[in-house]
């Protein structure tokens, strides 16, 4: 090499490396992104779906519970649903749902049935469904 020649080696070795590694840590990140949010929407379907059984399974008990109050555990592979059954009048009572999922998400659902017509009157959920 002569006095007054710069290399090229040296320059293109480090663009490139820079550009490999700004590459490889930008896919990482869009990566992490991605699996956290498919880890949030399972658990939401997860905890829908224990609303959704835990209301079924209430809708079966709402019948004998107008006299007093009554709870209830269900178990399920996604997780468990503690149904409490609240007598409000001769015609309606109204249902709690605790459900814990298998993610550890946690919902609370309050429901005001009709007894008479198994119609949901009001629907309200607390806290919403959170992780």
């Amino acid at each position: 090499m002569r006095k007054n020649e710069w290399g090229f080696v040296l320059p293109i070795t480090l663009l490139l490396s820079f550009l490999v590694l700004f590459l490889l840590t930008h896919y990482s990140a869009l990566y992490i992104v991605e699996s956290r949010s498919f880890y949030e929407t399972k658990g939401r379907y997860q905890l829908q779906y224990l609303i959704n059984h835990g209301l079924f399974e209430a809708k079966k008990y709402v019948n004998d519970s107008l006299k007093k109050e009554e709870a209830s555990w269900v178990e399920t592979k996604n997780g468990s649903v503690e149904i409490t059954i609240i007598p409000l009048s001769a015609t309606e009572a109204k249902v709690e749902l605790v459900c814990k999922g298998e993610n550890s998400g946690n919902a609370k659902v309050w429901v005001v049935m009709d007894v008479a017509y198994h119609k949901i009157i009001q629907y309200q959920e607390g806290a919403s469904l959170s992780f």
